[in-house]
C-alpha cells in the first residue's frame, strides 16, 4: 500500500511546481463513445456505442480557473460538484492514471445527468497521441474481501471514448466538460463509486488495454460544494483496474480533496435546458465558432453569414439546430437566444419544427440589433407536438433575412447561446 505521507508530498510538490498561465486556454472538440453503457431505471442496458460527445476544454493552473457558465444558469441542476478552481488543482507525485471517489448526489436517483466535468495531467510530449478515457459507475462497497480482490461491484455504467489534446500545449493539466444531455444517462441510485480510468487506444474500443501511467486524475482541495463524499478515495496503485480496500488514501483535517468532478443532472417535475448537440446551415456560410459556442452565455460565438438563394423572398441565412429532451412530457417549450447583428437591417424569424403537422411553426419575429440581446420564444400550440415521439428529437430554425440597406456586406449574425427550456410535469 502506497503511504499517505509519501502520496500527499507528491501532490504537494507537484501543485507547487506549476507554473501560473497568464490566461485561461479554451478548445472544443467531440468525442465518439467506443464502448460501455448505461443501466436505466427498469435495470436495461442501454449502449452509448457510437454516440457523439461534444466538450469543452481549459488548461487548468494555480489561481488561474475563472468560473465557467454551465449552461443552466438560474437554475440549480448539480447533482454533484467538487470544483473549487483558483489554485485548488492537485496532482500526485506518483503516477495515478486509475482512481475511485464515492458520489453522494444531490439531485437523487434517476436523475438525467447533462454535464460531466473532470480534470486529466498529460505528461506528454505529443498532443495528438490518441488516448481512452473509460468511467464506472459502482453502486456496492463490500469491506472485508482484503488485497487484491475488489471492494466494488455492481457496474451500472461503464463507458468512455478515445480523443486527443491536439492543439494545446503539453505536458499540461486540463479540465474537460463533457455534453451527455440527450443520453439519459442516469444513476439508478443517488451514491455512486465512481472511476476515472486512461488508458492506451488500441483502434478497437477495447476498455481494458493496458493503463497509460503519462496520464494522471487530477483532484480539487475542499468539501464538495454541491452533494457529499467522505475524505477517502482509492487508488489503483498496480494499476490493475481493481480498486481494493487497501488501496486507500485518507487525507488530515485542513488537507480535504476529492477527485475533480462535476455532474450536473435536471431535477425532476422542474425546468430542464437541453443545448444543441448538433447544428446545420440550410442556407447561409460558416465564419467561425462551433457547437460548444452556442452552450453558454459567455462571450464566445458562433458567427454565420448570408448565402446564395434562388430567391429574394428565402432567407440567405438559415441555421437549424437539434437536441433530444429527456421525456416526451412537456407543459411548454422554449428558445433562449442570445444574438446580435452586424446591421440592423436584418430581420430574424424564430421556427419550431412541429413532427404532428410534420411543418415549421413560426413563434417570433423581429428586427435584429447590433447590440447583444437575449430572448425566450414559447413553442404556440401543444408543447408536446414539438418533441417526436421515439427518439424525442426537437429542432428549431433560425431565419435571416436583408430588409434595407447595410452598411457593411457581408452581414454577420453572431450567435452567445441557444439553447431549449423545456418545463415538464
Amino acid at each position: 500500500m502506497r503511504s499517505v505521507r509519501n502520496w500527499l508530498l507528491g501532490a504537494v510538490a507537484f501543485a507547487l511546481a506549476v507554473p501560473a498561465v497568464s490566461q485561461v486556454d479554451e478548445f472544443n472538440g467531440v468525442m465518439t463513445i467506443t464502448h460501455g453503457y448505461y443501466t436505466d431505471p427498469s435495470g436495461r442496458r442501454v449502449s452509448l456505442v457510437g454516440k457523439k460527445v461534444p466538450y469543452r476544454g481549459e488548461r487548468i493552473a494555480l489561481g488561474t480557473n475563472p468560473a465557467r457558465n454551465s449552461g443552466y444558469q438560474g437554475l440549480d441542476f448539480s447533482a454533484y460538484s467538487n470544483d473549487h478552481g483558483m489554485g485548488s488543482y492537485i496532482v500526485s507525485g506518483i503516477a495515478n492514471p486509475s482512481a475511485l471517489d464515492d458520489v453522494l448526489m444531490s439531485a437523487g436517483a434517476g436523475a438525467i445527468w447533462q454535464e460531466l466535468t473532470m480534470g486529466l495531467n498529460a505528461n506528454i510530449n505529443n498532443p495528438n497521441q490518441v488516448f481512452l478515457i473509460r468511467w464506472i459507475g459502482y453502486r456496492n462497497f463490500t469491506p472485508g474481501l482484503g488485497a487484491g480482490v475488489s471492494a466494488f461491484s455492481n457496474a451500472v455504467m461503464d463507458f468512455g471514448g478515445a480523443m486527443t489534446l491536439a492543439g494545446q500545449q503539453v505536458p499540461g493539466t486540463f479540465k474537460l466538460t463533457f455534453n451527455i444531455s440527450g443520453y439519459n444517462i442516469s444513476s439508478p441510485a443517488n451514491q455512486l463509486y465512481f472511476a476515472q480510468q486512461f488508458r492506451v487506444w488500441d483502434g478497437t474500443g477495447n476498455p481494458n488495454t493496458p493503463f497509460r501511467v503519462d496520464f494522471d486524475n487530477v483532484f480539487s482541495l475542499g468539501f464538495p460544494s454541491v452533494g457529499q463524499s467522505q475524505e477517502t478515495f482509492y487508488f489503483d496503485g498496480e494499476p490493475d483496474g481493481i480498486y481494493d480496500e487497501t488501496e486507500i488514501d485518507v487525507w488530515p483535517p485542513g488537507s480535504e480533496a476529492n477527485l475533480l468532478l462535476m455532474i450536473l443532472a435536471n431535477q425532476s417535475g422542474t425546468v430542464e435546458t437541453r443545448l444543441p448537440g448538433s447544428f446545420t446551415y440550410e442556407a447561409g456560410s460558416a465564419v467561425s465558432g462551433g457547437l460548444t459556442d452556442l452552450w453558454d452565455s459567455d462571450d464566445l460565438y458562433l458567427v454565420g453569414g448570408p448565402g446564395v438563394v434562388l430567391s429574394t423572398q428565402q432567407a440567405s441565412l438559415r441555421l437549424v439546430l437539434t437536441s433530444t429532451a429527456t421525456s416526451t412530457a412537456a407543459t411548454q417549450v422554449s428558445m433562449i437566444i442570445e444574438a446580435k447583428s452586424s446591421s440592423s437591417s436584418v430581420r430574424q424569424v424564430v421556427e419550431f419544427f412541429n413532427y404532428a403537422t410534420n411543418a415549421w411553426v413560426e413563434g417570433d419575429a423581429r428586427q435584429m440589433s447590433t447590440a447583444e440581446n437575449t430572448i425566450q420564444i414559447v413553442a404556440p400550440g401543444t408543447p408536446t407536438e414539438y418533441i417526436q415521439a421515439g427518439s424525442r428529437q426537437i429542432r428549431t430554425r433560425l431565419r435571416y433575412k436583408q430588409t434595407g440597406p447595410v452598411l457593411g456586406f457581408p452581414w454577420r449574425i453572431s450567435w452567445d447561446r441557444a439553447v431549449w427550456s423545456i418545463t415538464r410535469p
